[in-house]
């Protein structure tokens, strides 16, 4: 699945979400849990297919980018930066399992939104409304 497209046939215009998990299994979910509110996704593992799915689409780049902040190598935290440097204006959700909501997000978030596992398909829908939200009012 990593570097894959899926799209749903009530996918949103031309947008579309950039997810990135080095999980296969939760990536599928997403987009499955995504298409089911009309969006179309495209997933990445690490920051090399990050960079290539991002420049593969470079005439229509994401909507937003849900990051995983536990990847191998390259953490979440430093592939989001490397996408505030290629597309400075796109909001970015952060995911993590290891880091519950009683914790909070870490600092090193600077703000970013947020959204611990598991969580379900309201809660993903939430949160991505809300990244949307606080993109467009910044």
């Amino acid at each position: 699945m990593a570097g894959s497209e899926q799209t749903n046939a009530s996918a949103r215009a031309d947008d579309w979400v950039l997810i990135v998990d080095d999980d296969t299994a939760l990536a599928t979910a997403l987009v499955g849990m995504l298409g089911m509110h009309g969006w179309a996704a495209r997933t990445a593992s690490n920051v090399d297919e990050v960079i290539a799915c991002v420049g593969s689409h470079a005439e229509r780049p994401p909507a937003l980018a849900i990051c995983d902040i536990m990847i191998p190598g390259t953490d979440g935290i430093e592939i989001g930066r490397e996408l505030r440097f290629l597309l400075p204006d796109l909001p970015l959700l952060f995911i993590s399992g290891r880091i519950t909501q009683e914790d909070g997000p870490p600092a090193d978030l600077e703000g970013r939104d947020f959204l611990p596992k598991p969580f379900n398909h309201a809660q993903l829908s939430a949160a991505v409304e809300q990244a949307l939200l606080t993109s467009v009012a910044s």
